[in-house]
């Protein structure tokens, strides 16, 4: 019997050319800072074409912020909320 060489991969997803973490709470909001990141190169970084995914983001940390949590991901939206 031949011993399976395959390796097992990372719960991970893929979009576009980049590979986006899981969904999880290790790093809340990541995956969607991600999907931004992916859909700005694959857009020419045309902020128009990715507005869907950026208010995806801007839930996910509305979300957070509003239950005490924090993420690097949300520092931008952080920083708007401060008036910065």
């Amino acid at each position: 019997m031949r011993p399976n060489t395959r390796e097992s991969t990372p719960n991970k997803l893929s979009s576009g050319d980049l590979t986006l973490p899981p969904k999880d709470n290790t790093q809340p909001c990541l995956r969607e800072a991600c999907q931004i990141q992916t859909c700005l190169q694959n857009n020419n970084f045309q902020e128009s074409r990715c507005q869907k995914v950026i208010n995806e983001l801007f839930n996910c940390c509305e979300e957070l912020l509003k239950s005490g949590g924090e993420s690097p991901s949300c520092s931008s939206v952080n920083n708007k909320k401060k008036g910065g």
